[in-house]
């Protein structure tokens, strides 16, 4: 149980980074 409860925060945390990392890529375009 443990060890699915921390693989599926790991999976969450790698989403909300791809997310994040997306958001700062097109706020850099609108930048430049």
């Amino acid at each position: 149980m443990f060890w699915h409860h921390l693989v599926l925060q790991l999976s969450i945390n790698e989403v909300v980074y791809t997310v994040q990392i997306r958001i700062v890529d097109k706020q850099k375009d609108l930048v430049s």
